[in-house]
């Protein structure tokens, strides 16, 4: 729930928590122009929002809902392209355009705050499963391939071939919920 009546850069998000029939609304937090990203697990929300007022940072926080903690993932002006994994344990995040340009990329971070790490590569990215990603990494004046991240071992594969070479539309492409399919609309 947002109000619109104020200037946007002061606009406060209510966060509300209801049962699915709309029983037992409750506000569970407020953040400054943000809002929540997705669900970790059946506890746990991924949420952003401008840090103060007096600032342009947006935070990245994991919110406990059993005891209201929050737990800070990042904090930079300009977070894009959040994700959790499927079992809510990583959180993978660009951070584009910061004055710093080692902050400037792709980062993986662990749910609890214990690990972050910046990403070798760049680029749309989705879940796989809960061990991997896909990406597609940028590349100029190249066509576009699918590569797998393992979380683990840090190793990456091309998934295309080479030979067969095709454009995404729009960034129009998914992973299916079964890690086994990629659909695309090739431009």
């Amino acid at each position: 729930e947002t109000r619109e009546t104020f200037p946007i850069e002061n606009r406060v998000s209510n966060v509300m928590l209801a049962n699915l029939d709309g029983s037992e609304p409750k506000r569970i937090l407020q953040v400054l122009r943000g809002g929540v990203s997705g669900w970790l697990d059946e506890n746990r929300l991924l949420v952003n929002g401008r840090a103060s007022r007096d600032t342009f940072d947006t935070t990245l926080f994991v919110y406990d809902l059993r005891d209201d903690s929050r737990t800070e993932i990042v904090q930079a002006e300009r977070i894009r392209l959040t994700a959790p994994s499927p079992d809510g344990n990583w959180i993978v995040y660009a951070i584009t355009n910061d004055p710093k340009p080692e902050r400037n990329g792709l980062w993986l971070a662990r749910a609890d705050g214990a690990e972050t790490r910046k990403l070798d590569f760049f680029g749309p990215v989705q879940w796989r499963d809960a061990a991997q990603l896909i990406y597609v990494p940028f590349e100029m004046n190249a066509g576009h391939a699918f590569y797998e991240y393992d979380i683990a071992t840090g190793e990456t594969r091309r998934l295309t071939p080479p030979d067969q070479p095709f454009t995404i539309a729009s960034g129009d492409w998914s992973v299916s919920p079964d890690g086994k399919k990629i659909v695309l609309v090739n431009a």
